[in-house]
C-alpha cells in the first residue's frame, strides 16, 4: 500500500507542533517528515543548525544518527552477505583473525561469535569500549576503539539473551573493512547510500565536517563531538529527506538493493519464542507503538536525538531528527505522528 499525499491537517498540526517542542525545551533545530514507499511525501526544517552562529534547518540538513546509524551498517552487512563476501553464521576469527575477548564461561568465547550474534546485541558484550566510548573524550580512532573491546569480559555466554551494545556493530562495520579491502565509509557509500540515491547521507566525517549545511549538536551533559570511534554504530549522518528514503526502501520491499529472505532476516528477532512479533532482529527493532507494529531505531548522545520509524502493514514512516540531546520527545512526536499520517 502507498499513500499519495499527506493531509493539509496533518502537516499544519505537524509544524505546529515541531514549532511548540522546539520553544517548550528550547531545542535549537529540528526536521521531520514522513514517506511511503515511493519516498518522501512531506517534510519540514524548523529553527536552527546551531545557536552560535547558526543558519536555518532545511530539508536537506545534515543531523547525527547516531545510534540509528546501526540499521545502515546492518544494511551494509547484508549487502556483503547477498555480494559473498560474508556469511552470517561463520565465526568471527573468519574475518578478523586476531580478535579475542574474555569470558569467565570459554577460553575462546570470539570462536562461536559470528554476525548474526553482532548484529542482534547477542554476543554478550558490555555497552562500552574501554577507548573511544560515549564516555571517552580522547581522539581515539575507529581501529583502536575496535581493538580494545580484545580488553573486555563478556556478560554473559555467547548467544544466551539480548543485551544492547555498541561493540557488535563496530565490529560487523570492521568486519566490512577487511572483507571490502577499502574504508567503511567508502563501502557503505558504495553499496548501500549511493544505490538508493541517499546522496546527503554518509559516514565520511571529513565530508560531514566540511558541509555547509550541517547541524551542530547541543547538550547541558556533556561536549558534543563531530568526530566519534564508533563509526558502525552511530557515525551515520543524514537529511531528513534522505532518512525518509532509507526508510522507504524497507517499505518498498528491500527494491533492487536485497532479496526479500535477507530484508526478513533484519526484521526476524533470533531467539524468538514461538508467536513472537516483537524484538531486535538485525540491526532493527520491531515493538508495539499505540497498538501498530513499528519498526524503527533510535539514536541519541553528542547532542543529537532522533528516531526513525515505520508502519510496515499501513506502508508510512517517519523521521524525526533534533540537534539536542536535552529532551524527551523524539518517540512521542514520531508516534503521534506516524498515527496521524496512517489515518484513513
Amino acid at each position: 500500500m502507498a499513500m499519495t499525499s499527506v493531509s493539509e491537517s496533518a502537516q499544519l498540526w505537524a509544524g505546529e507542533e515541531a514549532l511548540r517542542l522546539l520553544a517548550r525545551h528550547r531545542v535549537p533545530g529540528l526536521a521531520v517528515g514522513v514517506c511511503d514507499r515511493t519516498g518522501p511525501l512531506w517534510s519540514i526544517g524548523v529553527g536552527v543548525t546551531a545557536l552560535k552562529a547558526g543558519q536555518s534547518v532545511s530539508t536537506g540538513t545534515l543531523f547525527s544518527l547516531q545510534s540509528a546509524s546501526k540499521m545502515y551498517t546492518a544494511t551494509a552487512v547484508m549487502c556483503a552477505v547477498r555480494d559473498g563476501l560474508v556469511d552470517l553464521d561463520l565465526a568471527l576469527p573468519t574475518y578478523l583473525p586476531g580478535f579475542t575477548v574474555h569470558s569467565r564461561w570459554e577460553s575462546t568465547p570470539e570462536a562461536r561469535i559470528t554476525l548474526r550474534h553482532l548484529l542482534s546485541h547477542r554476543a554478550g558484550f558490555v555497552h562500552e569500549a574501554p577507548r573511544g566510548s560515549n564516555y571517552d573524550n580522547s581522539d581515539e580512532s575507529f581501529e583502536d576503539h575496535c581493538a580494545s573491546i580484545s580488553e573486555t569480559w563478556l556478560q554473559f555466554p555467547v548467544g544466551e539473551r539480548y543485551s544492547y551494545s555498541n561493540l557488535g556493530i563496530d565490529l560487523a562495520a570492521l568486519v566490512l573493512q577487511k572483507v571490502s579491502g577499502v574504508g567503511f565509509p567508502t563501502y557503505a557509500d558504495r553499496v548501500v547510500l549511493q544505490p538508493l540515491g541517499l546522496h546527503r547521507t554518509t559516514f565520511d566525517i571529513a565530508r560531514i565536517e566540511a558541509d555547509p549545511d550541517r547541524a551542530v549538536g547541543h547538550s547541558k551533559s556533556a561536549p558534543p563531538r563531530l568526530a566519534v570511534p564508533m563509526l558502525g554504530a552511530g557515525g551515520a549522518y543524514a537529511s531528513v529527506d534522505d532518512a525518509l528514503r532509507y526508510i522507504a526502501f524497507h517499505l518498498d520491499r528491500g527494491r533492487s538493493l536485497l532479496a526479500p529472505e535477507l530484508l526478513r532476516q533484519m526484521y526476524e528477532v533470533p531467539d524468538a519464542s514461538p508467536g513472537q512479533r516483537v524484538g531486535y532482529g538485525l540491526g532493527i527493532d520491531t515493538g508495539i507503538w499505540n497498538g501498530r507494529l513499528v519498526r524503527n531505531h533510535g539514536g541519541g548522545g553528542f547532542g543529537f536525538l532522533c528516531d526513525l520509524a515505520w508502519d510496515p502493514m499501513v506502508g508510512v514512516g517517519v523521521a524525526v531528527l533534533t540537534n539536542s540531546d536535552d529532551h524527551p520527545f523524539q518517540v512521542h512526536f514520531a508516534t503521534q505522528l506516524l498515527d496521524l499520517a496512517a489515518s484513513p
